[in-house]
């Protein structure tokens, strides 16, 4: 049985293949080997491991801030001038405060998940 890969091999796969090809030959190809590898439902995260790929390549820096309530528009500026790219998104589940992604990495310092981490360090102390 073989692996299938990740969105993360798939998009380093067409980022290598895009050196040395056209944009429409490209274009078909990164077509093709989805389709053949059956990783159609791939696509949006390839396409996101791409575009995160390409900034860290360029030295830039991309965020996504999902906070409780909407952010002011000074904050969402001074942010603008810190950070390359930021996806800014309103979750009214976190309570309070916000959740920054970068990658992989997430930092959580919403209501929401302090009350979580409490909740389990509560049930396994017990």
């Amino acid at each position: 049985m073989s692996r299938r890969p990740s969105a993360l091999r798939l998009a380093s796969a067409i980022k290598l293949a895009s050196q040395s090809i056209d944009e429409r030959t490209l274009a078909r190809r990164a077509v093709d080997l989805l389709v053949t590898q059956r990783a159609v439902r791939l696509w949006p995260r390839i396409a996101a491991a791409m575009r995160r790929q390409d900034l860290a390549e360029r030295g830039l820096l991309a965020l996504t801030v999902t906070t409780a309530q909407p952010l002011e528009a000074a904050t969402v500026a001074s942010l603008g001038r810190r950070v390359s790219h930021a996806a800014f998104s309103v979750d009214s589940s976190l309570i309070g405060g916000a959740v920054v992604r970068h990658g992989d990495v997430q930092i959580d310092q919403s209501v929401r998940g302090r009350l979580a981490e409490l909740r389990h360090r509560l049930s396994h102390n017990r």
